[in-house]
């Protein structure tokens, strides 16, 4: 069978394209592709890469906090700590100027591999001896955190308050508590 020119050149155009979309569909589709996975797969390693440095500087910085926490009063006992807490609140009260009235110890709650014992304090000052006072309590050395504050006047427009203030502290938690915690689901 013989082509004409005409034929031939459409017969070679057609197995042009013919080759030309195998070649796109085996190699250059598939490379591109690739190439965009790849792109995806580079930028999500980037952002993995910069977690982790974030990571490890926030490491350094709070492992230098939990020994200044360690050293400051993070104790390993719950009576070391209830001890240590209402000795600073009884250097605080009268530094400040309230009167407490009662510092009622609450039931310690683990959780995690801490327990958390918690006081409420009540006791009557001034404005200012009692905004002095959350002051000392915020800003302490040992670990404290004031968890409700309720405050009243005993006679209408003075200056004379009585409080209600509910903060807790932290102790490592005993081993067995630890275990005991995890098989609860993190609580006891």
């Amino acid at each position: 069978m013989i082509l004409s020119k005409n034929e031939r050149n459409i017969a070679i155009g057609a197995a042009a394209f013919v080759v030309l979309l195998i070649m796109w569909f085996t190699v250059f589709g598939p490379w591109l592709d690739g190439r965009e996975s790849y792109a995806a797969q580079i930028a999500e390693a980037n952002q993995q890469l910069q977690s982790n440095q974030d990571l490890l500087r926030r490491e350094a910085k709070l492992s230098s906090d939990w020994k200044k926490m360690l050293a400051n009063g993070l104790q390993s006992d719950e009576t070391e700590a209830q001890i240590l807490t209402l000795t600073a609140l009884t250097q605080w009260a009268p530094m400040t100027g309230v009167q407490l009235d009662a510092v009622k110890p609450d039931l310690p709650k683990t959780q995690g591999a801490f327990e958390i014992v918690g006081f409420g304090l009540t006791g009557e000052g001034s404005t200012r001896s009692i905004s002095l006072l959350l002051w000392d309590l915020e800003h302490a050395g040992i670990p404290l955190r004031v968890n409700d504050v309720l405050i009243q006047p005993r006679p209408e427009g003075t200056d004379n308050l009585t409080f209600s203030i509910h903060i807790s502290t932290l102790c490592l938690a005993p081993p067995q508590a630890n275990r005991r915690a995890e098989d609860m689901g993190g609580e006891s």
